[in-house]
């Protein structure tokens, strides 16, 4: 056995091992915080993911498996088709966009099973088909946090550029595409496969976002440092993470365009296959180039105080300063450099 990569693995194993110490330790000291956080975690999907991605996870599916989905690439496929991707991509880079995460990749999944996208293909695709939707940008945070419903659909542009950039850069090697034989439209029961289908999916992305969410919940109890509870924030929530980092438009632009470890994971739930480093570069490309753009487009004044669903007033708890922008780029790098070339989740 080569010694250093068993030291390597060694190392990686005390790592998780200290870590599910450290979660027992959290859950026993802290089982109040614990429940909030579930809770929260459960009304976010009760009352943002499951309204807002409901609908395109269900319309992706019924264009799917109606035969639609080919026939609608034909039309809006000829700038992905440059890219060497078939006219089934075209659907699913639009659903990704006006959809929200993890909605393209709901849409992708039965395409690389019947074989209509490779597996090659999807990874490719995967790089610009993970965004914020204009549902999340504009009503949750636009509206609902920032106060402003302009601020959220520049938010949205922003990461509409940024995800078309991300994929042009991390487009790959073209690859030859041959046409897709049109099958006979099928549309009623297509739509109620759909509808089961979506609602599975559902199921297991609310889990993630509880995970995300009382893993949060588990840092604030236990008085972490504010620098890094923000830091910990983006990576792993997209809606907490947003909601730490206000008043900083790059932080705000970043956590929307990498989408943090719970979107990560729903992402993965969905797919036929694992993720792989070539993603998770995209997500740390989208982020930062979403943050410049905010930052470059997002008026100072609507970052100064913003209004939680509820529709009460709050100060955010801190100015993200500059050491903590800096800080959490190292921690994605270093995130990045040390994973494998295939991540299992």
């Amino acid at each position: 056995m080569n010694w250093r990569v068993w030291r390597l693995s060694t190392w990686w194993a005390l790592l998780w091992a200290s870590a599910a110490v450290a979660a027992a330790w959290l859950l026993l000291r802290y089982p109040e915080a614990a429940a909030n956080g579930v809770r929260r975690g459960l009304a976010i999907a009760s009352q943002v993911l499951i309204p807002g991605l409901f609908p395109f996870l269900v319309l992706g599916g019924w264009l799917t498996a109606s035969g639609l989905c080919d026939r609608l690439g034909g039309w809006l496929s000829r700038p992905l088709a440059v890219l060497g991707f078939p006219p089934a991509a075209a659907s699913v880079w639009l659903i990704g966009l006006v959809g929200g995460y993890p909605a393209g990749a709901a849409a992708m999944a039965p395409l690389v099973k019947d074989g209509r996208l490779t597996e090659s293909q999807a990874r490719r695709l995967l790089c610009g088909c993970v965004n914020a939707g204009p549902g999340f940008c504009v009503a949750t945070v636009g509206a609902g946090m920032l106060g402003s419903v302009r601020a959220g659909w520049l938010l949205w542009a922003a990461h509409a550029v940024a995800g078309t950039v991300t994929l042009l850069v991390l487009r790959g090697q073209r690859e030859k595409v041959t046409p897709p034989v049109l099958s006979p439209l099928r549309l009623g029961q297509p739509l109620v496969a759909a509808a089961q289908t979506a609602a599975r999916s559902l199921l297991g992305m609310t889990a993630f976002v509880a995970l995300g969410s009382l893993l949060l919940s588990l840092l604030t109890a236990a008085e972490v440092d504010p620098l890094l509870r923000r830091a910990a924030a983006c990576l792993i929530e997209v809606t907490g993470g947003c909601m730490e980092v206000l008043r900083s438009p790059f932080l705000l632009g970043f956590t929307l365009g990498f989408g943090g470890l719970s979107v990560h994971g729903q992402v993965a739930s969905l797919l036929p296959f694992s993720l792989d480093s070539r993603f998770f570069l995209s997500r740390l490309l989208q982020g930062m180039l979403g943050g410049l753009l905010t930052l470059w487009w997002l008026p100072p004044s609507v970052v100064q105080t913003f209004t939680t669903p509820s529709g009460m007033q709050a100060e955010l708890f801190a100015s993200a300063s500059a050491l903590g922008g800096v800080s959490l780029l190292t921690l994605c790098v270093t995130w990045l450099i040390s994973m494998r070339k295939k991540v299992d989740f």
